[in-house]
Protein backbone atom coordinates (compact mmCIF):
# COMPACT_ATOMS: atom_id res chain seq x y z
CA UNK A 1 0.00 0.00 0.00
CA UNK A 2 1.31 3.38 -0.89
CA UNK A 3 -0.09 6.74 -0.36
CA UNK A 4 -0.66 8.77 -3.32
CA UNK A 5 1.87 11.24 -3.67
CA UNK A 6 -0.44 14.24 -4.90
CA UNK A 7 -3.48 13.88 -1.79
CA UNK A 8 -2.81 15.01 2.06
CA UNK A 9 -5.06 15.41 4.58
CA UNK A 10 -7.04 18.70 5.83
CA UNK A 11 -8.13 20.45 8.79
CA UNK A 12 -10.92 20.51 10.37
CA UNK A 13 -14.41 22.51 9.11
CA UNK A 14 -14.77 24.04 12.78
CA UNK A 15 -11.63 25.80 11.55
CA UNK A 16 -13.09 27.51 8.49
CA UNK A 17 -16.83 28.26 10.11
CA UNK A 18 -14.68 30.44 12.85
CA UNK A 19 -12.31 32.35 10.80
CA UNK A 20 -14.81 34.53 8.80
CA UNK A 21 -14.72 37.93 8.63
CA UNK A 22 -17.10 40.99 7.10
CA UNK A 23 -16.85 44.56 7.08
CA UNK A 24 -20.13 46.53 8.25
CA UNK A 25 -22.36 43.96 9.61
CA UNK A 26 -25.66 45.34 8.35
CA UNK A 27 -28.52 43.31 10.15
CA UNK A 28 -29.55 41.39 6.20
CA UNK A 29 -25.37 40.52 5.75
CA UNK A 30 -25.02 39.38 9.73
CA UNK A 31 -27.61 37.18 9.21
CA UNK A 32 -26.09 35.37 5.87
CA UNK A 33 -22.77 34.87 7.49
CA UNK A 34 -21.26 34.55 10.98
CA UNK A 35 -18.61 36.44 11.37
CA UNK A 36 -16.07 39.08 12.83
CA UNK A 37 -16.87 42.70 12.07
CA UNK A 38 -15.21 46.54 11.26
CA UNK A 39 -16.67 49.09 12.82
CA UNK A 40 -20.64 50.11 11.69
CA UNK A 41 -19.42 53.88 10.47
CA UNK A 42 -16.77 52.66 8.13
CA UNK A 43 -17.47 54.68 4.42
CA UNK A 44 -15.88 52.36 2.25
CA UNK A 45 -17.91 49.65 3.06
CA UNK A 46 -20.72 51.45 3.39
CA UNK A 47 -19.93 52.02 -0.48
CA UNK A 48 -18.88 48.14 -1.02
CA UNK A 49 -22.38 47.57 0.08
CA UNK A 50 -24.11 50.12 -2.49
CA UNK A 51 -22.12 49.48 -5.68
CA UNK A 52 -22.47 45.73 -5.66
CA UNK A 53 -25.46 45.46 -6.85
CA UNK A 54 -28.81 47.33 -6.89
CA UNK A 55 -31.16 47.15 -3.73
CA UNK A 56 -28.56 44.27 -2.28
CA UNK A 57 -26.13 45.06 0.45
CA UNK A 58 -22.77 43.37 -0.04
CA UNK A 59 -19.99 43.89 2.70
CA UNK A 60 -16.33 42.75 2.17
CA UNK A 61 -15.85 39.20 3.98
CA UNK A 62 -13.78 36.89 4.35
CA UNK A 63 -13.04 33.56 5.15
CA UNK A 64 -11.24 30.37 4.90
CA UNK A 65 -12.90 28.09 1.98
CA UNK A 66 -10.57 24.72 1.85
CA UNK A 67 -7.35 23.91 3.31
CA UNK A 68 -4.70 21.20 1.80
CA UNK A 69 -2.59 20.29 4.63
CA UNK A 70 0.41 18.19 2.71
CA UNK A 71 0.74 21.17 -0.31
CA UNK A 72 0.05 23.66 2.40
CA UNK A 73 -2.45 25.55 -0.10
CA UNK A 74 -4.95 28.00 2.07
CA UNK A 75 -8.13 28.82 -0.52
CA UNK A 76 -9.46 31.90 0.88
CA UNK A 77 -12.96 33.14 -0.45
CA UNK A 78 -15.26 36.39 0.23
CA UNK A 79 -17.40 39.14 -0.97
CA UNK A 80 -16.88 42.81 -1.77
CA UNK A 81 -17.35 45.71 -4.08
CA UNK A 82 -16.94 44.19 -7.67
CA UNK A 83 -13.61 45.25 -9.42
CA UNK A 84 -11.70 45.66 -5.88
CA UNK A 85 -8.71 44.58 -5.55
CA UNK A 86 -7.86 41.95 -2.94
CA UNK A 87 -4.37 41.68 -1.51
CA UNK A 88 -3.52 38.46 0.66
CA UNK A 89 -0.54 38.85 3.02
CA UNK A 90 1.06 37.43 6.07
CA UNK A 91 4.64 36.60 7.45
CA UNK A 92 4.10 32.89 6.76
CA UNK A 93 2.86 32.58 3.68
CA UNK A 94 5.68 31.47 1.15
CA UNK A 95 4.01 35.07 -0.93
CA UNK A 96 1.77 37.74 -0.72
CA UNK A 97 -1.27 37.85 -3.91
CA UNK A 98 -3.57 39.62 -4.92
CA UNK A 99 -6.84 39.04 -6.61
CA UNK A 100 -9.82 41.46 -8.36
CA UNK A 101 -13.77 40.98 -6.44
CA UNK A 102 -15.37 39.77 -9.80
CA UNK A 103 -18.23 41.27 -11.39
CA UNK A 104 -21.10 39.06 -9.19
CA UNK A 105 -18.86 40.77 -5.73
CA UNK A 106 -17.16 37.53 -4.88
CA UNK A 107 -13.34 36.62 -4.45
CA UNK A 108 -10.89 33.62 -4.22
CA UNK A 109 -7.22 33.63 -3.64
CA UNK A 110 -5.36 30.99 -3.00
CA UNK A 111 -2.21 31.19 -1.34
CA UNK A 112 0.96 28.67 0.57
CA UNK A 113 1.43 28.66 4.30
CA UNK A 114 3.11 26.47 6.58
CA UNK A 115 2.06 24.13 9.31
CA UNK A 116 0.64 25.20 12.05
CA UNK A 117 -1.50 28.52 12.24
CA UNK A 118 -1.05 31.16 10.11
CA UNK A 119 -1.92 34.79 10.78
CA UNK A 120 -3.17 36.01 7.37
CA UNK A 121 -4.01 39.06 6.60
CA UNK A 122 -6.52 40.28 3.73
CA UNK A 123 -6.41 43.98 2.57
CA UNK A 124 -9.37 45.26 -0.07
CA UNK A 125 -7.82 48.71 -1.52
CA UNK A 126 -9.72 51.26 -0.43
CA UNK A 127 -10.44 52.67 3.27
CA UNK A 128 -11.73 49.05 4.35
CA UNK A 129 -9.57 47.93 7.33
CA UNK A 130 -7.72 44.99 6.57
CA UNK A 131 -9.21 41.34 8.05
CA UNK A 132 -6.74 39.19 9.83
CA UNK A 133 -7.84 35.00 9.42
CA UNK A 134 -5.86 32.53 11.56
CA UNK A 135 -5.91 29.29 9.15
CA UNK A 136 -4.23 26.26 10.53
CA UNK A 137 -2.49 23.95 8.53
CA UNK A 138 -2.09 20.19 10.31
CA UNK A 139 -0.25 17.07 9.15
CA UNK A 140 -2.11 13.96 8.83
CA UNK A 141 -0.39 10.59 8.76
CA UNK A 142 -1.65 8.31 5.22
CA UNK A 143 -4.84 6.98 5.41
CA UNK A 144 -5.14 3.18 5.79
CA UNK A 145 -6.54 0.83 3.47
CA UNK A 146 -6.73 -3.41 3.51
CA UNK A 147 -8.09 -5.35 1.45
CA UNK A 148 -9.73 -9.20 0.72
CA UNK A 149 -8.94 -10.09 -2.36
CA UNK A 150 -11.39 -12.66 -4.16
CA UNK A 151 -10.00 -13.85 -7.45
CA UNK A 152 -12.55 -16.04 -8.23
CA UNK A 153 -15.57 -14.15 -7.17
CA UNK A 154 -13.78 -11.23 -9.09
CA UNK A 155 -14.64 -8.58 -5.84
CA UNK A 156 -12.58 -6.36 -3.42
CA UNK A 157 -13.42 -5.95 -0.06
CA UNK A 158 -12.04 -2.16 1.36
CA UNK A 159 -11.72 -1.53 4.59
CA UNK A 160 -9.65 1.34 7.11
CA UNK A 161 -9.23 4.27 8.75
CA UNK A 162 -9.92 8.00 7.64
CA UNK A 163 -8.01 11.33 9.22
CA UNK A 164 -11.49 12.58 9.88
CA UNK A 165 -14.69 11.02 11.14
CA UNK A 166 -17.28 11.20 8.69
CA UNK A 167 -14.73 12.20 5.96
CA UNK A 168 -16.24 11.28 2.33
CA UNK A 169 -14.59 9.01 0.98
CA UNK A 170 -14.66 8.19 -3.06
CA UNK A 171 -13.17 5.07 -4.52
CA UNK A 172 -12.20 5.01 -7.91
CA UNK A 173 -10.58 1.39 -10.09
CA UNK A 174 -8.43 2.27 -12.41
CA UNK A 175 -9.10 5.85 -12.70
CA UNK A 176 -12.64 5.68 -13.16
CA UNK A 177 -14.99 6.77 -9.76
CA UNK A 178 -17.18 3.59 -8.85
CA UNK A 179 -18.93 4.58 -5.88
CA UNK A 180 -18.91 6.86 -2.59
CA UNK A 181 -18.71 5.85 1.37
CA UNK A 182 -18.66 8.23 4.59
CA UNK A 183 -16.22 7.23 7.59
CA UNK A 184 -17.95 6.26 10.35
CA UNK A 185 -17.78 8.23 14.17
CA UNK A 186 -14.88 6.61 14.53
CA UNK A 187 -13.00 7.32 11.38
CA UNK A 188 -13.82 3.68 10.07
CA UNK A 189 -14.89 3.06 6.61
CA UNK A 190 -15.74 -0.04 4.18
CA UNK A 191 -16.35 -0.39 0.65
CA UNK A 192 -17.37 -3.94 -1.38
CA UNK A 193 -15.85 -3.82 -5.26
CA UNK A 194 -17.97 -6.19 -7.15
CA UNK A 195 -18.41 -7.52 -10.53
CA UNK A 196 -14.63 -6.61 -11.88
CA UNK A 197 -13.32 -8.01 -14.50
CA UNK A 198 -10.14 -10.58 -14.14
CA UNK A 199 -6.59 -9.46 -13.75
CA UNK A 200 -4.53 -6.35 -12.40
CA UNK A 201 -6.62 -3.30 -10.68
CA UNK A 202 -5.13 0.22 -9.43
CA UNK A 203 -7.97 0.62 -6.40
CA UNK A 204 -7.82 4.49 -5.22
CA UNK A 205 -9.42 5.83 -2.22
CA UNK A 206 -9.58 9.61 -1.82
CA UNK A 207 -10.50 11.32 1.25
CA UNK A 208 -12.77 14.71 1.36
CA UNK A 209 -13.27 17.03 4.15
CA UNK A 210 -12.54 20.67 5.49
CA UNK A 211 -13.66 21.74 2.09
CA UNK A 212 -11.38 20.06 -0.13
CA UNK A 213 -9.50 16.91 -1.32
CA UNK A 214 -7.70 15.53 1.47
CA UNK A 215 -5.60 12.79 0.76
CA UNK A 216 -5.66 8.82 0.19
CA UNK A 217 -3.87 5.57 -0.93
CA UNK A 218 -3.82 3.71 -3.53
CA UNK A 219 -2.47 0.07 -4.86
CA UNK A 220 -2.78 -2.54 -7.34
CA UNK A 221 -4.53 -5.85 -6.81
CA UNK A 222 -4.49 -9.06 -8.90
CA UNK A 223 -8.11 -10.61 -9.52
CA UNK A 224 -6.71 -14.07 -10.48
CA UNK A 225 -8.97 -16.38 -12.16
CA UNK A 226 -6.83 -19.25 -13.18
CA UNK A 227 -8.53 -22.75 -12.82
CA UNK A 228 -7.68 -25.25 -10.27
CA UNK A 229 -6.62 -28.46 -11.51
CA UNK A 230 -7.01 -31.48 -8.69
CA UNK A 231 -5.84 -34.39 -10.53
CA UNK A 232 -4.21 -35.76 -13.55
CA UNK A 233 -4.85 -39.05 -15.04
CA UNK A 234 -2.74 -41.16 -17.06
CA UNK A 235 -4.36 -44.08 -18.79
CA UNK A 236 -2.59 -46.58 -21.14
CA UNK A 237 -5.09 -49.01 -22.28
CA UNK A 238 -7.41 -46.23 -23.41
CA UNK A 239 -4.51 -43.89 -24.37
CA UNK A 240 -5.98 -40.94 -22.71
CA UNK A 241 -5.13 -38.33 -19.69
CA UNK A 242 -7.96 -37.33 -17.19
CA UNK A 243 -8.44 -34.16 -16.10
CA UNK A 244 -10.58 -32.91 -13.92
CA UNK A 245 -10.67 -29.62 -11.75
CA UNK A 246 -12.25 -26.18 -10.36
CA UNK A 247 -12.80 -23.06 -11.93
CA UNK A 248 -14.86 -19.50 -11.06
CA UNK A 249 -18.63 -19.78 -11.78
CA UNK A 250 -20.00 -18.99 -15.04
CA UNK A 251 -16.63 -19.80 -16.89
CA UNK A 252 -14.98 -22.12 -19.92
CA UNK A 253 -11.53 -24.02 -19.89
CA UNK A 254 -9.48 -24.15 -22.91
CA UNK A 255 -6.29 -26.52 -23.20
CA UNK A 256 -3.76 -25.56 -24.61
CA UNK A 257 0.15 -27.26 -25.22
CA UNK A 258 3.19 -25.91 -24.66
CA UNK A 259 3.22 -23.79 -27.54
CA UNK A 260 -0.17 -22.44 -27.07
CA UNK A 261 -1.50 -24.84 -29.14
CA UNK A 262 -5.39 -25.80 -28.32
CA UNK A 263 -5.33 -29.56 -27.16
CA UNK A 264 -8.83 -31.43 -28.39
CA UNK A 265 -10.09 -33.43 -25.95
CA UNK A 266 -11.95 -37.11 -26.96
CA UNK A 267 -15.01 -34.98 -27.53
CA UNK A 268 -13.37 -32.71 -30.54
CA UNK A 269 -13.41 -30.12 -28.72
CA UNK A 270 -10.31 -27.56 -27.24
CA UNK A 271 -12.82 -25.97 -24.09
CA UNK A 272 -14.76 -27.49 -21.71
CA UNK A 273 -17.73 -26.05 -19.62
CA UNK A 274 -16.87 -24.87 -15.72
CA UNK A 275 -20.21 -22.77 -15.27
CA UNK A 276 -21.14 -25.00 -12.11
CA UNK A 277 -17.91 -24.40 -10.96
CA UNK A 278 -15.84 -27.87 -11.49
CA UNK A 279 -14.38 -29.36 -14.89
CA UNK A 280 -13.30 -32.01 -16.54
CA UNK A 281 -11.48 -32.73 -19.68
CA UNK A 282 -10.48 -36.21 -21.26
CA UNK A 283 -7.62 -35.69 -23.85
CA UNK A 284 -5.56 -38.59 -25.99
CA UNK A 285 -1.86 -38.97 -25.79
CA UNK A 286 0.10 -36.97 -27.88
CA UNK A 287 1.53 -38.20 -30.96
CA UNK A 288 5.17 -39.41 -31.19
CA UNK A 289 7.18 -40.05 -28.42
CA UNK A 290 6.54 -37.99 -25.71
CA UNK A 291 7.65 -38.58 -22.63
CA UNK A 292 6.79 -35.73 -20.49
CA UNK A 293 3.14 -33.95 -21.54
CA UNK A 294 2.68 -29.88 -20.32
CA UNK A 295 -1.13 -29.04 -20.69
CA UNK A 296 -1.73 -25.35 -19.86
CA UNK A 297 -5.01 -24.51 -18.80
CA UNK A 298 -6.58 -21.08 -19.42
CA UNK A 299 -9.68 -19.51 -17.69
CA UNK A 300 -12.05 -17.61 -20.01
CA UNK A 301 -15.03 -15.47 -19.28
CA UNK A 302 -16.84 -14.32 -22.27
CA UNK A 303 -14.19 -14.88 -24.33
CA UNK A 304 -11.52 -12.78 -22.22
CA UNK A 305 -8.68 -14.59 -20.49
CA UNK A 306 -8.85 -14.85 -16.71
CA UNK A 307 -6.09 -16.81 -15.49
CA UNK A 308 -3.83 -19.22 -16.69
CA UNK A 309 -2.29 -22.72 -15.12
CA UNK A 310 -0.91 -25.73 -16.00
CA UNK A 311 -0.18 -29.65 -15.70
CA UNK A 312 1.49 -32.27 -16.74
CA UNK A 313 1.62 -35.38 -17.41
CA UNK A 314 4.51 -38.54 -17.73
CA UNK A 315 3.89 -40.46 -20.45
CA UNK A 316 4.76 -43.88 -20.09
CA UNK A 317 7.36 -45.44 -21.94
CA UNK A 318 5.41 -48.21 -23.49
CA UNK A 319 6.05 -51.98 -22.84
CA UNK A 320 7.27 -54.38 -25.42
CA UNK A 321 8.70 -57.50 -25.40
CA UNK A 322 9.85 -59.91 -27.70
CA UNK A 323 11.32 -63.73 -28.16
CA UNK A 324 15.38 -63.66 -28.51
CA UNK A 325 15.04 -67.20 -28.32
CA UNK A 326 13.19 -70.05 -27.96
CA UNK A 327 14.37 -74.07 -27.02
CA UNK A 328 12.26 -77.20 -25.54
CA UNK A 329 13.85 -75.93 -22.37
CA UNK A 330 15.02 -72.32 -22.53
CA UNK A 331 13.11 -69.36 -23.45
CA UNK A 332 14.81 -66.07 -23.54
CA UNK A 333 12.67 -63.00 -24.09
CA UNK A 334 13.98 -59.38 -23.88
CA UNK A 335 12.10 -55.80 -24.07
CA UNK A 336 11.96 -52.04 -22.52
CA UNK A 337 9.16 -50.48 -20.58
CA UNK A 338 9.12 -47.82 -17.82
CA UNK A 339 12.61 -47.25 -15.76
CA UNK A 340 11.21 -47.78 -12.70
CA UNK A 341 8.75 -50.20 -13.23
CA UNK A 342 7.65 -54.02 -12.08
CA UNK A 343 7.84 -56.22 -14.94
CA UNK A 344 5.41 -59.30 -14.12
CA UNK A 345 4.78 -62.75 -16.09
CA UNK A 346 1.29 -64.32 -16.75
CA UNK A 347 -0.14 -66.90 -18.76
CA UNK A 348 -2.92 -66.64 -21.68
CA UNK A 349 -5.17 -67.84 -18.33
CA UNK A 350 -4.01 -65.13 -16.24
CA UNK A 351 -1.88 -66.89 -13.72
CA UNK A 352 1.47 -65.77 -12.64
CA UNK A 353 4.68 -67.72 -14.23
CA UNK A 354 6.52 -69.20 -11.69
CA UNK A 355 10.40 -70.81 -11.27
CA UNK A 356 11.27 -74.41 -10.67
CA UNK A 357 11.65 -73.47 -7.34
CA UNK A 358 7.77 -72.05 -7.06
CA UNK A 359 9.05 -68.02 -7.27
CA UNK A 360 7.03 -65.37 -8.85
CA UNK A 361 8.98 -64.16 -11.88
CA UNK A 362 9.76 -60.73 -12.02
CA UNK A 363 11.83 -57.98 -13.18
CA UNK A 364 12.82 -54.75 -12.00
CA UNK A 365 13.28 -52.15 -14.71
CA UNK A 366 16.41 -49.94 -14.20
CA UNK A 367 16.77 -46.20 -15.88
CA UNK A 368 17.59 -47.73 -18.96
CA UNK A 369 14.39 -49.87 -19.23
CA UNK A 370 15.59 -52.08 -21.10
CA UNK A 371 15.67 -55.94 -19.66
CA UNK A 372 16.41 -59.96 -20.32
CA UNK A 373 14.41 -62.61 -18.50
CA UNK A 374 14.84 -66.46 -19.19
CA UNK A 375 12.08 -68.60 -18.77
CA UNK A 376 11.17 -72.30 -18.76
CA UNK A 377 8.64 -72.76 -21.24
CA UNK A 378 7.71 -76.13 -20.00
CA UNK A 379 5.95 -74.42 -17.04
CA UNK A 380 4.05 -72.03 -19.41
CA UNK A 381 0.54 -73.12 -19.92
CA UNK A 382 -0.09 -72.83 -23.55
CA UNK A 383 2.44 -70.84 -26.24
CA UNK A 384 1.63 -67.24 -24.98
CA UNK A 385 3.51 -65.20 -22.32
CA UNK A 386 1.31 -61.80 -21.12
CA UNK A 387 3.50 -59.44 -19.54
CA UNK A 388 2.57 -56.05 -17.41
CA UNK A 389 4.72 -53.42 -15.87
CA UNK A 390 3.17 -51.64 -13.21
CA UNK A 391 4.17 -49.09 -10.70
CA UNK A 392 2.66 -47.82 -7.43
CA UNK A 393 0.03 -50.18 -7.70
CA UNK A 394 -0.50 -48.93 -11.11
CA UNK A 395 -0.63 -50.62 -14.38
CA UNK A 396 1.75 -48.99 -17.30
CA UNK A 397 1.41 -51.21 -19.96
CA UNK A 398 0.99 -54.54 -21.28
CA UNK A 399 2.59 -56.89 -24.29
CA UNK A 400 2.66 -60.72 -24.90
CA UNK A 401 4.51 -63.22 -26.81
CA UNK A 402 3.58 -66.20 -28.88
CA UNK A 403 6.35 -68.60 -28.76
Amino acid sequence: MRPLTTLTALAALSTLTSSVLLVTPPASAAAATVTASTPASSASAAESASDAAPGVRAPFTARVAALQHALGRITLAGTGRAGTIVTVSGETLAAPTSVVVRADGSWRAVVSGRAGVNAVTVTPAGAAAPLTLAPELLIYPTISMFARVDGWGRSIELEGLANRACARMIVSVDGHEIGRTTAGADASWSYRLTGLSFGQHHVEVEQHFDGSFNGGVDEVYLLDGSARVDSTTVDVDSATITLRGGAPVGTRVALRDAHGVPIETTTGSSEVDAGSGSWEAVVPFPAGDTRLYRIGVVTLLAGAVGGTTATQAVIPVPLTASVESSKPKKLVLTGRGEPGATVRFRDSAGSPLRDADGNTITVELGRSGLFTRTLDPRLVSGRTVVLTQEQAGRVLGRAAVVF
